[in-house]
């Protein structure tokens, strides 16, 4: 199809359609699987992700957007950064930033993230039939419960607990002439619907950002994830590990590694979650 330009979204929906045909054999609504004798081509790799410094830059830029007061005041500042401190949209979108750093910190993907409620639903259960995505936090903010993509894993994320003690847990909305609180679900909910921020929008602002802050336009916010792999990588974690934390469960890995634990996963994170990096002081002329 000529109007298809990415392979990788081609194999995406072809996983698609297989894993409904695989659970339709579950079911014993098929005697064979159609897809038996398909292969799938693998995606495209991602060639452009921010790594190093690049990566150590996004960190300090989303670390001081978070560290602003919730939600963010309009104060016009002078200097060589009034443009981007001024933008309207950062202002407008303050959940944005804090999204971003949840992913920086976490790897996790900004469905992950844009669906996780403040405590477990009534449906964030793994059943032996169809269950749903879910991601929801524990009631001390220390543990994130995860299931995306038919795979569940558990992120300890106490680190991160300042910016959730931080985020409104409830909003205002009129009720004719009156004003009234609603409790929300979502961490980051859309008080117009009482839904999730949609990916689009999300997407949308990041294009956005990149463009403010003169950053690689080719990064997407799932750029992002190969970012963090890298990093961990790179700071001694294996494949595994690394694999633990992203939800990557393949059954090669499963069975070649065996199976990790929230310490692991802990001790993993912990390269994510390093300390503000100190201003080196100018030495000043005698």
């Amino acid at each position: 199809d000529s109007e298809v330009k990415s392979t990788s979204t081609v194999s995406l929906n072809l996983r698609v359609i297989r894993s409904f045909f695989s659970n339709c054999l579950e079911k014993e609504y098929l005697e064979e699987h159609p897809f038996k004798y398909i292969k799938i081509k693998k995606s495209q790799l991602r060639t452009s992700c921010p790594t190093g410094e690049d990566f150590d830059n996004l960190v300090e830029i989303f670390r001081e957007l978070v560290e602003r007061p919730f939600p963010k005041p309009e104060i016009k500042t002078g200097g060589k950064f009034k443009k981007k401190e001024d933008k309207k949209w950062l202002g407008d979108h303050q959940w944005f930033p804090h999204v971003i750093w949840i992913i920086l910190n976490t790897g996790c993907r900004i469905g992950e993230v844009l669906m996780l409620k403040w405590k477990q639903g009534d449906t964030d259960y793994i059943n032996k039939g169809l269950t749903y995505s879910f991601s929801y936090l524990s009631d001390d903010f220390n543990l994130l419960s995860i299931y995306f993509k038919r795979g569940y894993r558990e992120l300890p994320v106490k680190p991160l607990k300042p910016v959730f003690n931080k985020i409104p847990k409830t909003y205002t909305v009129k009720d004719g002439e009156k004003e009234t609180s609603r409790k929300k679900v979502y961490v980051f909910e859309n008080k117009r619907t009482g839904d999730p921020h949609l990916t689009t929008t999300a997407a949308n602002l990041w294009k956005k950002f990149v463009r403010d802050y003169n950053l690689n336009e080719n990064w997407t916010i799932h750029s992002l994830r190969h970012g963090v792999a890298t990093a961990l990588l790179n700071g001694g974690k294996t494949s595994f590990e690394t694999g633990q934390v992203l939800g990557h469960t393949t059954t090669e890995m499963v069975s070649r590694y065996g199976h990790g634990t929230i310490k692991n996963k802990e001790e993993t994170l912990s390269l994510l979650h390093r300390s503000k990096k100190k201003k080196k002081k100018s030495k000043k002329q005698t």
